[in-house]
């Protein structure tokens, strides 16, 4: 059976122990949830295939945005880019990033600072600050510490990785396997929805193949005439028309 966007209706997505996921994560626009079969698997590890891209980083802050209107807790793990310029980001669309930041529903883990050659002397608020993206144990502290402090039963979490790409630059690339491995089952298993992102066209199909294996679903944001966004969420690929608008991103 069709949707009226052209794809299969919501159907039952198995994550990676075969249990069906029942809840979706809304991405802030009606038709878009629809057109995915629901919006984002709730706790599960998706993987976010897409270029680097203003359109890329405006897809994911509309993922966090509408996790702020729903009362989501969310992290960002930042390694492309630093806190202010995703806020910055936010600022145009007037979304709510600053006064969920100020509040401390929005938490940054800054990988970025390091790159630029500043001297991170203390952590600024509701932002932990770690020595570069190499520093992996002190992502995965970081992350713990923020689980233990907000964690709660009731509560969805929104986790954002921006980029693996920049992780498998630094890192051997089994040890940052093993490392998305470990963190994707914790945060899961705390209420978390986790987006892990990868650049296209810039590693092999081993690499893909790999990170596929150790998520739950992938996302493809490709333009070819125009945005398009595949999802498998219903076993196979379905290919969804989109455009990044003023209000940020919609399917037409």
């Amino acid at each position: 059976m069709q949707s009226l966007l052209g794809v299969p209706e919501k159907g039952k997505m198995l994550g990676l122990y075969g249990e069906p996921y029942t809840t979706f994560l809304s991405m802030g626009n009606d038709r878009l949830d629809v057109a995915l079969n629901g919006g984002i698997p709730s706790n599960s590890n998706v993987l976010f295939i897409a270029p680097s891209s203003n359109e890329r980083d405006i897809f994911l802050t509309q993922f966090i945005e509408a996790g702020i209107e729903a009362g989501d807790f969310i992290v960002y793990v930042a390694t492309d880019k630093s806190p202010e310029q995703i806020l910055k980001l936010s600022d145009k669309f007037k979304w709510q990033f600053r006064s969920a930041h100020k509040k401390g529903d929005l938490q940054f883990i800054d990988c970025y600072s390091w790159t630029l050659g500043k001297e991170v002397t203390e952590d600024v608020m509701h932002t932990i600050t770690v020595p570069g993206p190499n520093a992996l144990n002190d992502i995965s502290i970081s992350l713990s510490k923020i689980m233990e402090e907000v964690f709660s039963p009731g509560r969805n979490i929104r986790v954002v990785f921006n980029s693996v790409s920049t992780l498998l630059l630094y890192n051997n690339h089994d040890v940052v396997f093993k490392f998305l491995q470990i963190t994707g089952a914790r945060l899961s298993s705390l209420n978390a929805t986790t987006m892990f992102t990868i650049e296209d066209k810039m590693h092999d199909n081993k690499v893909l193949s790999t990170l596929q294996h150790l998520t739950d679903a992938s996302l493809h944001l490709e333009k070819k005439k125009g945005w398009f966004m595949s999802s498998s969420w219903s076993g196979h690929p379905v290919s969804i028309p989109i455009e990044f608008t003023d209000i940020g991103v919609v399917v037409p």
